[in-house]
């Protein structure tokens, strides 16, 4: 696993410096960056591969299938199983358009996002 810091160190940055300069350049904060990769690694994992939950949280990075399936659900509309389950094409079917990060480790202000740059597979 890897931590802001540790990403920080790695190209000799503070913490706060590397998360407002991944900001600027990527658009999102590198939490909200890790968990769009991960919910669209997951849609793939589950449609695409029929991979089990349990398989895909651990594929993802998550450690408990519970978590993973909280994650999914918030961020895709749907439960794994009724999205893998589903009709629709796209990877992002939710139609909220503020992502919440429930994550102590992530400052208050960069917990929520309004808006995610599209998926592009």
């Amino acid at each position: 696993t890897w931590s802001i810091g540790d990403l920080a160190n790695e190209v000799g940055m503070s913490r706060s410096a590397f998360a407002s300069r991944f900001k600027s350049l990527v658009g999102e904060t590198p939490m909200q960056y890790l968990t769009r990769w991960r919910m669209h690694r997951a849609a793939h994992y589950l449609r695409a591969e029929g991979l089990g939950i349990h398989e895909v949280a651990g594929r993802v990075g998550y450690e408990s299938n519970a978590t993973f399936a909280k994650a999914f659900k918030r961020y895709m509309g749907l439960a794994p199983a009724a999205y893998r389950n589903s009709e629709c094409d796209s990877p992002l079917i939710a139609t909220k358009t503020e992502v919440t990060i429930d994550d102590p480790h992530v400052p208050q202000q960069e917990r929520t996002a309004s808006s995610l740059p599209p998926y592009s597979g």
